[in-house]
């Protein structure tokens, strides 16, 4: 499956779909870059920069680069997005682009927790 998607959101592709239904272009890809470094509009900073983590985790219009797709999703975690908080748990317990410190996951877990992200929530 995994590879299946690999064929069809490659560096090659001119464009691609993100899982929320966004087309993706490099042309895209610059414009989130620009909006990712320019404070001022926190929510397209955050749009933008949860696009290029997902872009780079997977390949979509750019090398798959995990450690690239950290730097991003590291920056809206930092910005209080819950959801790049829950990522960031899974790469640290995991060691996926990271080295593996089940600490700095449980911090980024509680804080994602604090914010009541879904998948911390107890069942009802």
């Amino acid at each position: 499956m995994e590879e299946e998607h690999k064929n069809t959101a490659t560096t090659t592709a001119k464009t691609a779909t993100l899982a929320n239904g966004t087309n993706v272009t490099s042309k895209a890809i610059k414009n989130w870059k620009k909006l990712a470094e320019k404070p001022g509009n926190k929510a397209k900073q955050i749009a933008a920069l949860t696009s290029l983590a997902e872009c780079y985790y997977v390949g979509i219009c750019v090398d798959k680069d995990e450690k690239e797709a950290i730097k991003f999703e590291r920056k809206a975690a930092m910005l209080g997005h819950a959801m790049s908080q829950f990522n960031l748990s899974l790469n640290y317990a995991q060691g996926i682009g990271v080295d593996k410190n089940l600490e700095i996951a449980s911090m980024w877990c509680s804080k994602a927790a604090a914010q009541g992200h879904a998948s911390l929530k107890e069942p009802a």
